[in-house]
């Protein structure tokens, strides 16, 4: 958090495929949705939906150029960045704390 860094969504979706948290996933799995579940069980993290305008065609995200947009104007876009309720949720304040209910260590408090 304090490296202040602004991720894609398609980031975010690759380092689902990173071993993060070993064991946290369905079922015991090394892998799970970081999007939805961001650092683990228990974990403080939640993401914050920015939405970016290139002012050419060309920029990327973050480069000079680029203009945060809220999402209503995207709208008048026509983009609808939607993003799921759990996405902003700390996973300490998600069901379960954050654990899967399909974990095969799923711990006492969080039943």
């Amino acid at each position: 958090m304090r490296a202040n860094k602004i991720y894609k969504k398609e980031d975010i979706d690759k380092m689902s495929s990173s071993i993060v948290n070993a064991g946290f996933g369905e079922f015991g799995a090394d892998t799970y949705d970081i999007f939805k579940f961001k650092g683990g069980p228990r974990c403080n993290h939640k993401w914050e939906r920015r939405t970016y305008v290139s002012t050419r065609k060309t920029e990327s995200i973050g480069a000079k150029g680029t203009n945060e947009i809220s999402t209503a104007k995207a709208a008048k876009f026509g983009y609808f960045p939607i993003t799921p309720k759990e996405v902003a949720t700390m996973p300490k304040d998600m069901p379960r704390k954050g654990f899967s209910p399909n974990n095969t260590n799923l711990p006492s408090d969080a039943r």
